[in-house]
């Protein structure tokens, strides 16, 4: 995209976000950062003052629609949650998600692998594949991120839910800076179907290079992942922990969407979990 065609299209988003602004939500910025050539965008969220602030970044699930008109109003529990608080919220975008894949109502990263591939061997094998190769985006982001002026690059959390979890897990065992990461149903989705998933993720638990805690609602697909990234987390001490939180809605879609509907139930345990990891 033309430097001229992008300026244009961050002008258009930029007329809804007025108009999000003037009904008292929490207003986001649209920014872009580079990731292996290509341009992506994030939304920041910026609490009162000049900063330099804590940030907490979060990454979305692969089926999110971010950045059509009124998409960013699926984040505003969110993101009053984590600026009243004098955090940074951070939300970048993924080659991964549907949308920057060109797949408007693809669901999940499994379900889109599956329209394109039947034997269940290689679809295990090309979702972790896909997982790998495209944490380059998250730890462009993160790059960005510790870039600004307004944000203490000492003090940053991470936290994902569902395909955005495996992101963050794969980021934990990375060398960057970041002291704490939360995990929303890391792979649950997919979890008792693919052992390659759980070997991944049990790999990155064990090599995080800093606390982690891994969240479910009881009704969650599975709760294999706190089961077993659970075993793993206790051995590393506190302040790993794990939480499963009673149910959330009726239905396993509903329990997997903890993370971002559910916000006003975790919040409070999250960031005291944050501060621990921290100090």
């Amino acid at each position: 995209m033309s430097l001229r065609k992008h300026l244009l299209w961050l002008a258009v988003l930029f007329v809804p976000l007025l108009a999000f602004a003037q009904s008292g939500a929490p207003v986001p910025s649209v920014v872009s950062f580079t990731s292996d050539g290509t341009i992506l965008r994030a939304y920041i969220y910026k609490p009162s003052g000049h900063g330099p602030f804590p940030a907490f970044i979060w990454n979305t699930a692969s089926s999110k629609k971010m950045f059509d008109p009124g998409d960013e109003a699926q984040f505003t529990v969110l993101a009053r949650n984590v600026t009243s608080r004098g955090y940074v919220l951070f939300i970048p975008d993924r080659h991964s998600n549907s949308q920057s894949r060109g797949v408007v109502n693809g669901g999940e990263l499994t379900e889109q692998l599956r329209a394109e591939e039947k034997d269940p061997i290689n679809l295990n094998r090309r979702a972790v594949e896909f997982y790998e190769s495209h944490n380059k985006d998250v730890l462009a982001a993160v790059e960005f991120l510790k870039a600004q002026s307004f944000v203490d690059e000492n003090q940053i959390a991470m936290a994902g839910t569902a395909s955005g979890a495996v992101q963050t897990l794969l980021a934990a065992e990375k060398e960057t800076g970041i002291r704490a990461f939360i995990v929303f149903a890391p792979g649950s989705a997919s979890w008792s179907e693919n052992p390659l998933l759980q070997a991944m993720l049990r790999r990155s638990v064990r090599n995080a290079k800093a606390p982690v805690f891994v969240i479910q609602a009881q009704n969650d697909f599975t709760l294999e992942p706190s089961q077993l990234l659970g075993k793993e987390l206790e051995q590393k001490g506190a302040p790993n922990r794990t939480k499963v939180y009673p149910p959330f809605g009726t239905s396993h879609a509903q329990g997997n969407a903890f993370a971002l509907n559910g916000c006003n139930t975790w919040s409070s345990d999250v960031f005291d979990f944050v501060r621990e990891a921290m100090n």
